[in-house]
């Protein structure tokens, strides 16, 4: 890496962390169960970018723990659907159930490992916009769950993508 990468990396690491609290690419959609809709309390994101005339830029979002207000479905069992607008295939991705949350809004108690499948989403022209992460979830009776995907690392920068978001469903 030249110096002036070097340097535009620095800048990017200051800016992207100088916009914490404001707005930053969260690379998770909002979690989609039937005609619903819930936006991700996002803890963790961290995203690499290529400004013209080369280099690495990083944009960082490091959020507080915390779950959005539940979203509310009926009682059984439902299929749940979260995008990421990235053509990068996440390498892991990890959906987690808890039972409950502590004093300090975190997750405690029992939690499950939800099975979750990947999908591309394709563009008109037969390349990839995206990946569909789906999954079902069947409350008992609040669901806060916490999704964590990682991407492999950037080929000219050599850094990973990751991303680790909470929703939390109710029935009844």
């Amino acid at each position: 890496m030249s110096g002036t990468e070097a340097r535009r990396l620095v800048l990017g690491c200051v800016t992207a962390l100088i916009a914490v609290g404001s707005i930053a690419p969260a690379s998770a959609s909002e979690l989609r169960i039937g005609d619903r809709t819930q936006s991700p309390n996002v803890l963790y994101s961290q995203a690499v970018f290529h400004p013209p005339g080369g280099g690495c830029e990083i944009a960082v979002l490091d959020g507080a723990w915390g779950f959005p207000t539940p979203l509310a479905v009926p009682a059984g069992a439902h299929r749940a659907t979260i995008v990421y607008r990235r053509g990068a295939r996440p390498d892991r991705v990890k959906v987690t159930a808890s039972h409950a949350v502590d004093r300090f809004g975190k997750p405690s108690g029992p939690r499950d490992s939800l099975e979750a499948q990947l999908e591309p989403i394709r563009e008109p022209g037969g390349g990839t916009a995206g990946w569909r992460l789906t999954f079902t979830v069947e409350p008992p009776p609040t669901y806060y769950l916490v999704v964590s995907a990682r991407w492999p690392p950037d080929r000219r920068c050599g850094i990973a993508g990751l991303s680790r978001v909470t929703y939390s469903v109710i029935a009844g």
